[in-house]
């Protein structure tokens, strides 16, 4: 009995443990530390010809999320004035714009407001949908599984200051 207590133990610890990790980095040249969340959100077609994907930056002075930065991958040719929006698996929706100028790499910035870091630090992610601002074209996928509590988990090693230092 005291095996199987232990061994669930262990599952449902594996199961609340964070899929990402968070790196703090020492660049001994600029004298800075850079902290970067080490994998990041895909959303894609089932052959990935058309997508995009979501990473964080972090703010290193609170260790918050500052921005997302969204790379477009053939969803309209160069690109400004985009919008991501992101609906929750409770109902709500969050639109952001971009606030990065005109460029042709499909590099989209988008900073958020305290408002909207409690939103996607505390409620799970449904589907996300980006939109080419210039042509207008769009792409929306549902979050895979393993990524629906990303920004939460992120949230909570950022708090904990749980980082792998390198």
């Amino acid at each position: 009995m005291k095996t199987k207590m232990i061994a669930l133990l262990l599952c449902l610890s594996f199961m609340a443990t964070a899929q990402v990790k968070i790196i703090q980095e020492y660049d001994e040249m600029a004298d800075k530390v850079y902290t970067f969340a080490d994998s990041r959100i895909v959303i894609a077609n089932e052959a990935k010809t058309i997508g995009f994907t979501i990473d964080v930056f972090f703010d290193d002075k609170c260790h918050m999320i500052e921005h997302l930065v969204v790379i477009m991958t053939n969803i309209g040719g160069c690109n400004e004035k985009d919008k991501l929006t992101i609906l929750f698996e409770d109902g709500q929706r969050m639109v952001l714009n971009n606030w990065n100028d005109f460029n042709c790499k499909g590099t989209c910035y988008f900073a958020l407001n305290p408002t909207n870091h409690r939103i996607l630090t505390t409620v799970p992610l449904y589907k996300i949908q980006i939109q080419n601002g210039r042509s207008f074209d769009t792409f929306t996928g549902e979050v895979p599984d393993k990524n629906k509590n990303y920004f939460i988990d992120v949230a909570k090693l950022l708090s904990k200051q749980e980082f792998i230092k390198k």
